[in-house]
């Protein structure tokens, strides 16, 4: 018996109510800023240049190795990460701008060129400024072996620290029959890791950001 998740459905409406939270902060930002244009001629804080994700990439290449697999993740819509499979740098947009960097992060390395997805590593933590739960990455690696590929994932959650990947896990990655990888080699399969978005109608089961492996 399917019983249904309700979850899904109040993150869905925790999100429209932060969404229309942010709506009545940004009017009453710009009615400030008409105003004091008005009476005084100029505003008393003015607006930023955001900082490019160009000038993120550079500094991220100067401290990560294998500059080739850098991917760019994009993890909420106010925080993003660069990682090039061993670590990891994270970019908030809000919150006071800030690159933050999680050094050998991934308990083995990722092939980003399978893909990176981004996950909810854990239930009420490792948010973001905004309070968006989606601050994990999801990768995985393929090797070849004599009885076939061996495809491992992991997941990492959102932290700032060096050397130290105690706090990720590692998905076991299992097949619908013995012997299925069998004669398979890693270049000749196509493996992509993303997120499966879904609505609560659509798979009443499903929970939503749950990484979908597709081979």
């Amino acid at each position: 018996m399917c019983v249904p998740d309700w979850t899904p459905f109040f993150n869905m409406l925790s999100t429209a109510a932060r969404a229309l939270g942010d709506l009545g902060d940004n009017w009453l930002n710009i009615a400030l800023l008409v105003v004091e244009s008005t009476v005084a001629g100029e505003a008393a804080v003015g607006c930023r240049a955001p900082t490019r994700v160009g000038s993120v990439w550079t500094d991220v290449s100067g401290v990560f190795a294998a500059r080739e697999n850098l991917r760019v993740v994009g993890l909420t819509p106010g925080m993003y990460a660069v990682t090039d499979g061993r670590s990891a740098a994270y970019f908030a947009l809000t919150g006071g701008a800030r690159l933050r960097f999680a050094l050998e992060t991934w308990p083995f390395v990722v092939e980003t060129k399978y893909g990176v997805a981004a996950v909810q590593y854990a239930d009420g933590q490792d948010v973001d400024a905004a309070g968006d739960e989606t601050t994990g990455m999801f990768g995985c690696a393929c090797a070849d072996a004599p009885e076939g590929l061996v495809l491992s994932c992991a997941s990492v959650p959102y932290q700032e620290h060096t050397g130290d990947a105690t706090a990720t896990t590692v998905h076991p990655m299992r097949w619908d029959r013995p012997g299925a990888t069998r004669g398979l080699l890693c270049e000749e399969v196509a493996i992509q890791a993303r997120v499966l978005r879904s609505t609560a109608l659509s798979l009443p089961c499903m929970p939503l950001h749950r990484p979908l492996f597709a081979m």
